[in-house]
């Protein structure tokens, strides 16, 4: 087994950078979890109900899923703390929370231009 480093909260940082980079390059993974969390945190931030617990508690619930994943890849069953848990929790929403907050930043642009094309369209029916 390769040595791994542990951090002073005893998570094994390789380990957890490992699985959040297993998780990224998995399609069903990726497509089926990473995707629909991106698609949920988008409404509730254009919501404005967006924050960081609740991207945390996003995150975490395909914990379980990718360590599963990983698994399978390595071929053995890993089995992490609740420490590396959680670790692996906030790796992912590191990972993923720019991108979350740039899709909030274009659905908010398009939102507004949508809105003034149709005011300009209800404008222009008004002249006529």
């Amino acid at each position: 087994m390769k040595n791994h480093l542990k951090s002073s909260a005893g998570v094994d940082v390789h380990l957890v950078r490992d699985m959040v980079l297993t998780g990224a390059n998995d399609y069903n993974f990726y497509s089926g979890f990473l995707m629909a969390v991106e698609k949920n945190l988008v409404k509730k931030g254009l919501k404005g109900a967006l924050n960081k617990d609740l991207v945390l508690i996003a995150y975490s619930n395909g914990v379980s899923r990718l360590i599963s994943i990983y698994g399978r890849i390595a071929g053995s069953r890993i089995s992490l703390t609740p420490k590396e848990k959680a670790h692996l929790s906030k790796e992912l929403m590191e990972e993923n929370y720019d991108s979350v907050l740039t899709a909030i930043k274009e659905a908010k642009k398009t939102k507004s231009a949508s809105a003034k094309n149709k005011a300009k369209k209800l404008v222009a029916k008004r002249k006529k």
